[in-house]
This record gives structure tokens, C-alpha cells and sequence, in this order.
């Protein structure tokens, strides 16, 4: 089990400098050739400085217990950070948390909200399950004319 480190300016001195982008495939890199820890390090360092893909990579191992403890509520918080900078990937998982009631109570509505942010990006997921819940009538009305739409969008584009 690897450690999930909260850190701090101080703790993560040696990866400052590079940019984010570098940053992340080295940490992705990290992760394929094994050196777990150093990827761990190197998302949480991108975490830190507000990142919102390695904020979402990190919630999702957070969240699956993948290598270190599993932590639903720590995974929600680096989601909602990378909400906070409208990433779609992020809206997407946040929004299955509450949809599945993942270490939260199950809000359909909220996880309704949190898909059509990502379907208004042009994320095909985000508009199939909010096609999908749209069509259920699942937190929000149902409403067939609209997850068409939606449908259509994800296949059209």
C-alpha cells in the first residue's frame, strides 16, 4: 500500500519546476513502469497546484482504493476541486458518486446537474447518461424529446 500524501509547498519542492502537462505524463509513466509511489507523488504534487486532470486521477485512485486506502471522501473533494475548474472528466465522476451513492447519499438530481455540465461540453459520456436519465425521468422530469436530443447529440455530434 502506498501512502496518499496531503503535502504542502515544502513536500513537494522537487517537482516545481516543468510544466503540469510534463508533470502528468510523467507521473502516467511512472505508474506503467511501477514506480507507484512516484506517481502518487507527482499527481498529488498537480493536485496541489490546482490541476484538474491529476485532481481527477487522484480522486479516482482515492476513490477505487487503487494502491493506497480507500478514501470515498477525499476522492469527492479532489473531484469537486476539478468541478471548481469546470473539467468535464471530473463533472462525470462526481456525478456517478452521487448517481451510484458512493460515499455520499444517492442524489439523482445532483448527479443530473453535474451530467449536463459535462453533456454542454460535448462530452459523449456526460450526454448518454443524461440522455439516459432524461428518458427514466431518474432526478430530473422525463422528458423522451430531450434525451433524444441529447442521443443524437452524442451520436451526431
Amino acid at each position: 500500500m502506498y501512502e496518499l500524501k496531503a503535502g504542502d509547498d515544502t513536500s513537494f519542492r522537487a517537482y516545481s519546476i516543468g510544466d503540469n502537462e510534463e508533470l502528468y505524463v510523467r507521473a502516467e509513466r511512472a505508474f506503467a513502469t511501477g514506480e507507484f509511489q512516484e506517481g502518487i507523488d507527482l499527481f498529488a504534487y498537480l493536485a496541489h497546484v490546482g490541476d484538474p486532470k491529476a485532481q481527477t486521477r487522484l480522486g479516482a485512485i482515492a476513490e477505487a482504493g487503487q494502491l493506497v486506502k480507500k478514501d470515498t471522501k477525499h476522492a469527492r473533494a479532489l473531484y469537486q476541486a476539478a468541478v471548481d475548474h469546470d473539467f468535464a472528466e471530473a463533472q462525470l465522476a462526481l456525478a456517478r458518486t452521487y448517481y451510484k451513492g458512493i460515499g455520499v447519499a444517492k442524489d439523482l438530481a445532483r448527479a443530473a446537474s453535474l451530467f449536463l455540465m459535462a453533456a454542454e461540453k460535448g462530452n459523449k459520456h456526460g450526454q448518454y447518461r443524461l440522455g439516459e436519465m432524461l428518458w427514466a425521468g431518474h432526478g430530473v422530469p422525463r422528458n423522451a424529446e430531450q434525451a433524444y436530443a441529447y442521443d443524437r447529440r452524442r451520436v451526431v455530434g
